[in-house]
């Protein structure tokens, strides 16, 4: 996939425009500041991408967006630390949501069946969306981390 931003002063967004045809949409204030970004739009993924050699696990390329764009590879580290090296209960596939209010973050792993195995909460993050969902599914040999829309 490849994506081009297109800056568009007149209306304070970036539009970035996928080879396949959709557009994402990206509303921005000053600085690093983003927000209401639609990751609907990530369907699918063409490669697994390692963030670390200390894990088994392995971003699509919606997640990856997520890591560059958002600067928000910590994220899936922490999701890391439960996933793989944490005493979670034995599942093929982890339901996250990382909640923010007022700079702080909740992260909160679920078995599926809104049972949660784990919970962290950040004292601060700059983490530019209220929500994110991450889906984490063991495929046999690693745990794939995706959006939601990529399943």
């Amino acid at each position: 996939m490849i994506l081009v931003i297109i800056p568009d002063t007149s209306h304070k967004k970036l539009v970035a425009r996928q080879q396949s045809g959709y557009y994402h949409d990206i509303n921005y204030l000053k600085g690093n500041e983003m927000l209401d970004i639609d990751l609907n739009n990530f369907t699918g993924t063409e490669a697994y991408h390692r963030w670390t050699p200390l894990s088994r696990s392995v971003l699509t390329d919606g997640t990856k967006y997520v890591a560059d764009k958002l600067q928000a590879y910590w994220l899936f580290d922490a999701l890391a630390s439960h996933i793989d090296f944490g005493e979670l209960p034995d599942l093929d596939m982890y339901f996250s949501a990382l909640t923010v209010k007022d700079k702080t973050g909740t992260l909160s792993i679920e078995d599926g069946n809104g049972g949660v195995v784990a919970t962290q909460t950040f004292e601060y993050t700059d983490f530019p969306l209220p929500e994110i969902k991450i889906w984490s599914k063991d495929n046999g040999s690693f745990f794939v981390h995706m959006l939601p829309s990529e399943y």
